[in-house]
């Protein structure tokens, strides 16, 4: 199954760039909040950032990687477990939506591939070149 991964890759290429993460962790999205929805690039970075499932953390870059063995509902469950251990987040959620959504966009791109994000709009990026 192909899903977003936590990666410092292309980290500090971008300014705001931020890597709060463990490298390799199932991360999710989080809903932009309605300051962020409207200056993604402002003080909250919600809009722009992927949230790890394990650590909590943010990352403005992930990876589409092949994880062998997980299933729809080992997903969900993660999704589930990551988000009811967020008592302050009170937005709607529905986990097996989520999922399916994370890994319809995960499944346009090649593995190994490194995605940024600006709200809903999720972008390759370039690898560095070596100078």
């Amino acid at each position: 199954m192909k899903l977003f991964v936590a990666t410092s890759r292309t980290q500090n290429t971008r300014k705001g760039d931020l890597s709060e993460c463990i490298e390799g962790e199932l991360v999710w999205m989080v809903e932009p909040c309605p300051l962020s929805a409207r200056y993604p690039d402002g003080p909250c970075v919600c809009g722009v950032t992927f949230t790890g499932m394990f650590s909590g953390g943010v990352t403005s870059t992930v990876q589409v990687r092949e994880i062998e063995g997980i299933t729809m509902e080992d997903y969900v469950a993660a999704l589930e477990a990551c988000h009811d251990g967020r008592p302050e987040c009170t937005c709607p959620w529905n986990s097996e939506r989520m999922a399916e959504s994370l890994l319809r966009r995960a499944s346009r791109w090649p593995i190994g591939t490194v995605v940024s994000r600006r709200l809903d709009v999720l972008r390759a990026r370039r690898m560095p070149t070596a100078a």
